[in-house]
């Protein structure tokens, strides 16, 4: 096998110069883990079996460090029975970064908002709970696998939607609404004070509302 074309973002890519790689038989990239390895070379077989897309994730060392790439590459044969592959290269690093990083911030998020005594949700603008802190558990006394992606009717029961309906339609339409009400979905009733409070995207569309909903029966 030998490379026919290389372009100059791959080099900057691999560190791997392209007038090396044209005259040398070796790969591109330098996979480290074994397991990635032995991935890649089962791909590649059956890729080049039946002629389909190769679309695969492996870890290389490049230039000491270790980083993320994404490898597509697609078979074609050529009259004299060769193989011609077609590739693309893709370094995923810090995309897997910032999605590390998006995972700790909101894992970090529902640490605190598990930590406090009111219920604390996110929901989007087809009146389903995108986020709900661990409050809801212990208020409706079912887990949050039971709340998360469903619609609010489902969550609080019809009456209940019914009351807050039109607070809720308010706040998607940019307003920030704080009004009374009773919550009795659960093991107990409670009267609650309960805010919603619109989430604009970077064009100013409602996207959601943040809630939230203290218990102020004692009071």
């Amino acid at each position: 096998r030998a490379y026919v074309y290389v372009s100059g973002h791959c080099e900057r890519l691999t560190g791997v110069p392209a007038e090396q790689a044209l005259k040398s038989k070796a790969s591109l990239l330098t996979i480290s883990d074994p397991d990635d390895l032995a991935r890649a070379r089962a791909a590649e077989l059956a890729a080049a079996g039946d002629l389909t897309l190769l679309d695969i994730e492996v870890t290389a060392s490049v230039q000491g460090e270790e980083r993320a790439f994404q490898i597509y590459s697609r078979p074609r044969e050529l009259p004299s029975g060769r193989l011609l592959w077609d590739g693309l290269l893709l370094d995923v690093t810090e995309r897997h970064r910032a999605e590390a990083a998006l995972q700790a911030s909101e894992e970090r998020l529902r640490d605190v908002t598990d930590a406090m005594p009111v219920l604390i949700s996110y929901v989007d603008r087809e009146h389903r709970f995108r986020f709900a802190n661990k409050a809801y558990e212990t208020w409706l006394g079912r887990s949050l696998g039971d709340v998360i992606g469903r619609h609010c009717r489902e969550v609080l029961g019809e009456a209940m939607y019914a009351v807050r309906r039109p607070y809720i339609e308010r706040a998607l339409a940019g307003e920030t609404v704080t009004y009374d009400g009773l919550f009795a979905a659960g093991p107990s009733e409670r009267q609650t004070v309960i805010q919603h409070i619109p989430h604009l995207g970077p064009d100013g569309a409602v996207l959601g509302f943040y809630a939230l909903v203290q218990d102020v029966t004692d009071a």
